[in-house]
C-alpha cells in the first residue's frame, strides 16, 4: 500500500492529471545527498561531498540544512528536491538496512525512473563495503539493486573536484526524447550497454545475461 501511495504521489507531482509538467530537454545538473543520518562519518562525507559539488558549480541539497531534527516532516521538506534532482548520490553504509528515510528517498527515486528515467544515481562508497552490503541478504534489495547497476566512486575519490566534475557529466541523463529515441534505436541502445561483472558474463565472443 505504501509503495503504490508513493507512485501515485511521484505521477502526481510528475504530471497535471494528463499532461506531463517535466521538461523533455536536459535539465541543469543538481545533486541530492542520501545518507543514514545516525552514522556519524556518513554526515561528515555528506558535509565534505557538498562543499566539493558546491565548489564546482553543482547546485546540491543536503537535508541538514533544512531538518534540524529527526522530527522534521519528510514529505514537505525533502520530496519536491527529490523530484528536481537530476543527480542522486547515496552515501551507503551499513546503517542503511534500517535506515527508513534513506529507503524512502531510494524508493522515491526508483519510482521518478518509470516516469522520466531520471535522475543519474552515484554510490558513493569504498568497494569492499559495496561487497559486504551487496552479499548481505538483510540489505534491502532495492539497495543492493542500486549498488549492482550504478556508477561508484570512493569516498576519496569523491572528495577529488575533477573526479566528482567527471562523474557528473558523464552519468547526466539527457531528459525523456533522448533516452527514448535511445530505446528505440538498436545500434546506439547496442553501444550504451554497461557490461558488469556477474549481471553479463561473457561466452566466447558473445555476452549472455
Amino acid at each position: 500500500e505504501q509503495r503504490e501511495e508513493l507512485r501515485n504521489f511521484t505521477f502526481l507531482q510528475r504530471t497535471n492529471g494528463r499532461k506531463p509538467v517535466g521538461p523533455w530537454l536536459t535539465p541543469n545538473d543538481s545533486a541530492f545527498l542520501s545518507y543514514v543520518w545516525r552514522d556519524e562519518e556518513k554526515r561528515h562525507t555528506a558535509a565534505s561531498l557538498d562543499r566539493t559539488l558546491q565548489q564546482i558549480g553543482i547546485t546540491s541539497f543536503r537535508d541538514t540544512r533544512v531538518i534540524r531534527d529527526q522530527f522534521g516532516v519528510w514529505r514537505a521538506s525533502i520530496a519536491p528536491v527529490l523530484l528536481r534532482c537530476s543527480h542522486f548520490f547515496l552515501i551507503a553504509s551499513p546503517g542503511i538496512k534500517t535506515g527508513k528515510v534513506v529507503l524512502r528517498e531510494i524508493d522515491t527515486i526508483i519510482e521518478r525512473w518509470y516516469t522520466e528515467m531520471l535522475p543519474a544515481v552515484i554510490c558513493i562508497i569504498d568497494p569492499e563495503e559495496a561487497r559486504s552490503l551487496r552479499e548481505d541478504p538483510d540489505v534491502p534489495i532495492q539497495v543492493r539493486f542500486l549498488l549492482t547497476c550504478c556508477p561508484q566512486m570512493s569516498i576519496s575519490e569523491a572528495s577529488d573536484p575533477r573526479q566528482l566534475r567527471y562523474i557528473v557529466e558523464h552519468t547526466r541523463r539527457e531528459g525523456k526524447w533522448n533516452d527514448w529515441l535511445t530505446t528505440l534505436t538498436a545500434r546506439p541502445a547496442r553501444h550504451r550497454i554497461l557490461r558488469m561483472p556477474g549481471i553479463v558474463q561473457k561466452d566466447g565472443e558473445r555476452g549472455t545475461v
